[in-house]
């Protein structure tokens, strides 16, 4: 795409990068991740458009073992996603969240999650794409 590619044919270059992130995970190579993260940190410039690679990142991560890494780099998204979570997780943190989810939910929990509509809020999304990785 030549050196102009991110201003002359940006949607192209942003899955390219995304694409050759993934085959290099998909092929054990930490270093080819980090090159096209790298690339995709640089000239991406939205928040979102950087999100596939960063997943990518936090599981590179974990997987060659720098788990504490991954779990600081994916808290330190979710936070950018408005999702706070503490790193230490006290008693009173899981009581506090158990009574706001109970309050969230009906009498039949099954049925009000079976027909809840299917979200679609791009930060949400992105934030159970995230916590399901840590």
């Amino acid at each position: 795409l030549g050196s102009d590619g991110w201003t002359e044919s940006y949607d192209d270059c942003l899955r390219l990068n995304d694409a050759a992130c993934l085959a290099s995970y998909l092929n054990g190579s930490p270093v080819g991740v980090s090159d096209s993260y790298n690339e995709i940190k640089c000239h991406a410039t939205g928040f979102e458009d950087k999100m596939k690679s960063r997943c990518i990142f936090i599981q590179t991560c974990a997987s060659t073992g720098d788990v504490q890494g991954a779990i600081e780099f994916g808290l330190d998204l979710l936070d950018g996603l408005d999702e706070f979570f503490p790193f230490e997780v006290t008693q009173e943190d899981i009581h506090t969240a158990v009574e706001s989810t109970k309050a969230l939910i009906s009498d039949d929990p099954r049925s009000q999650i079976l027909n809840a509509p299917k979200l679609s809020d791009q930060k949400k999304l992105w934030s159970m794409k995230l916590m399901s990785l840590l």
